[in-house]
């Protein structure tokens, strides 16, 4: 954890999704993704006002992760449930947007979670005997006067802000800051 979270640019590294090439399972170390990682698709509503500038299907539990604790979500795949742990919703996938209005020059504010019960959460971890390792990234970008080239605003990219953090099974959160 503190490998990646000294490092000096946050795409150096990556917290692997479910089913990537990045997984490790050496012994006792193990670095599984448990949420299910969708390109952006827009289809049809890339042309919707009302839309958004969000994607869809929204962030998900990973196939293994839902079938070995019995998860089942609703038709959009938002609210999902645990057969183990009764009818109430374990797990809800939140996305957000808004697209940028003709002639703003700001990227489209955006975004997307899964939010999860932390008693559940708590059980599934201790019964796979994992920690839950999270990324949280915020991207930095500067609004840009339209009449100005990028040549004059002499600006720097600024790379995201990212904080590791581990969640334990015994419900422990942990950062190095």
């Amino acid at each position: 954890m503190r490998a990646l979270q000294t490092a000096s640019n946050p795409h150096d590294y990556r917290i692997p999704p479910s089913e990537n090439d990045l997984e490790i399972d050496s012994g006792q170390f193990k670095l599984k993704g448990w949420v299910w990682e969708t390109s952006k698709e827009h289809g049809i509503d890339e042309r919707d006002p009302w839309a958004g500038d969000i994607g869809y299907p929204p962030l998900r539990p990973a196939n293994w992760f839902a079938t070995s604790n019995g998860l089942q979500s609703d038709y959009e795949c938002r609210i999902w449930r645990s057969l183990s742990l009764g009818e109430r919703p374990v797990l809800y996938s939140h996305v957000w947007g808004r697209k940028s209005k003709k002639n703003e020059y700001i990227a489209p504010e955006t975004g997307s979670r899964l939010i999860a019960n932390i008693e559940a959460l708590k059980l599934w971890l201790s019964s796979i005997n994992m920690d839950l390792m999270l990324e949280v990234q915020i991207n930095r970008e500067y609004r840009r006067n339209s009449y100005r080239h990028r040549q004059q605003e002499n600006l720097e990219y600024l790379p995201p802000y990212t904080l590791l953090v581990r969640f334990g099974s015994n419900g422990e959160i942990a950062t190095i800051y």
